[in-house]
């Protein structure tokens, strides 16, 4: 399991939720919810930042590759997630990002990366754990 941010919270100020159905559930959602709001945060109609949840389930041998530069030569190109070798490791991804609603800007960033064995148990309970962790102050 992976977990990396951008750094750290910003000021506690007002935020709104939105979450995608499919990823990342309600119940993950209120989690952050209600962790934003132990730090100070206000969910609010105005709010001063934007909370994304995303989350995404990539079948077996499939990866992430990117390019490093704008350039698209080959070697500034790089795997961001590498394909797994056989089809029953499934990744599961979740995603928070804080963006200013002011400037639309991100100010903060983090993510989660998990495999998982299709007709195991899933692992989003592990996951959205670590990245509650991440958040809660150090």
């Amino acid at each position: 399991m992976e977990i990396e941010d951008t750094g750290s919270l910003p000021p506690p100020a007002g935020f709104q939720l939105r979450h995608n159905e499919t990823g990342a559930s309600s119940t993950f959602a209120a989690a952050i919810a209600t962790e934003l709001e132990a730090r100070g945060f206000t969910d609010t109609e105005r709010p001063d930042y934007l909370v994304q949840i995303a989350g995404s389930d990539l079948p077996g041998k499939t990866g992430l590759f990117v390019p490093d530069a704008p350039t698209g030569e080959d070697d500034q190109q790089q795997w961001l997630s590498s394909p797994t070798r056989t089809s029953s490791i499934r990744t599961r991804r979740l995603v928070i990002s804080v963006t200013e609603i002011a400037s639309g800007h991100e100010v903060y960033r983090v993510h989660g990366i998990a495999p998982y064995r299709s007709g195991q148990a899933d692992n989003i309970d592990r996951l959205a754990s670590a990245i509650l962790a991440q958040l809660s102050p150090q």
